[in-house]
C-alpha cells in the first residue's frame, strides 16, 4: 500500500511539477435530532465545516468554518461532538 501512495505522488508531481498544493479535503458536520417516527432532522446552527490543506512539504493548514485553526483545537471540537478520532475508523486529519 506504501508503495502504491508513493506511487501516485510521484505521478502527481510529474504531472503538476510546480503545483505546491496537493489535497484540500472538507468535512462538513452538524447534529440530528432522531424522531418517534424514525426520521431525522437536523438540528438547526450545529454545523460547521472543517478543511485540510496539504502541502508537498508535508506540512498542513486546517479551518473550522473557513477560520483559521491549528490541528489541536480541529480534534477538541470533533471530540466535543462525539467523533471518535482515538481509532482513526475513517477520518484522516
Amino acid at each position: 500500500m506504501i508503495e502504491f501512495q508513493n506511487k501516485i505522488v510521484c505521478d502527481f508531481e510529474k504531472r503538476f511539477p510546480r503545483m505546491y498544493v496537493c489535497f484540500r479535503g472538507h468535512l462538513y458536520l452538524g447534529s440530528i435530532q432522531w424522531k418517534d417516527d424514525g426520521i431525522y432532522e437536523a438540528v438547526a446552527g450545529s454545523d460547521f465545516v472543517i478543511t485540510r490543506v496539504a502541502f508537498r512539504d508535508n506540512s498542513s493548514k486546517y479551518y473550522i468554518n473557513d477560520r483559521g485553526s491549528n490541528f489541536t483545537e480541529v480534534t477538541k471540537k470533533l471530540k466535543g461532538k462525539g467523533v471518535d478520532l482515538d481509532n482513526n475508523r475513517f477520518l484522516i486529519l
